[in-house]
């Protein structure tokens, strides 16, 4: 689980160097911030015989993303600038700070910024590769790292919605898929 979250806050990789556009340039279309909602998670995992799934809620509030899962287990994830923890039952069982591993305050810091719909501030870490608008304000994404490392881990997040971001795909190297599904958004500004 803790690998999971760690790759997901990821997100991207590989940029080639001819991928020009920015999250900025294409923000208009992805719709207004949004503060809370639910999710569902399917992670398909190479060798394994069938996906595995999971679901809850999220909210930002604060400058910080928390991550409530609520199945198959409780859990919860706060990402912040400052590092990632889980809680379980009302107490921390886990964290990893920015000053013990630095890129954890990076790949926080943008999960929080991709869960705000905090398009601009993404534009320092990503590229995207490709935006297509479909008909009736739908739209689909493929974005990559500028992160060298990152793109060992990590080959394209796949970003799709309709007024907003409904829906998120991680492609790890690995042939690993993570999806998200965003449903409930309460939209406004963090």
């Amino acid at each position: 689980m803790i690998r999971f979250i760690a790759v997901l806050l990821m997100c991207c990789a590989g940029t080639p160097v001819w991928a020009e556009m920015r999250f900025s340039e294409v923000a208009p279309a992805l719709g207004a911030a949004w503060l809370e909602g639910r999710f569902e998670q399917h992670k398909t995992i190479v060798g394994l015989p069938l996906p595995l799934h999971s679901s809850g809620t999220f909210y930002v509030q604060d400058n910080q993303l928390r991550w409530l899962t609520q199945a198959p287990m409780q859990s919860e994830l706060h990402f912040s600038s400052q590092g990632i923890s889980q809680w379980q039952k009302g107490e921390q069982i886990w964290q990893m700070t920015a000053q013990q591993q630095p890129v954890v305050a990076t790949i926080s810091q943008l999960m929080l910024a991709m869960m705000a719909g905090q398009w601009s501030s993404l534009d320092q870490a990503f590229q995207v590769q490709t935006f297509e608008q479909g008909e009736g304000g739908c739209w689909s994404l493929v974005v990559v790292s500028k992160d060298a490392l990152l793109s060992r881990v990590v080959e394209q997040l796949h970003v799709a919605g309709c007024e907003r971001v409904t829906r998120i795909a991680l492609h790890e190297v690995s042939g690993t898929v993570t999806a998200l599904s965003l449903s409930s958004l309460v939209q406004g500004e963090p």
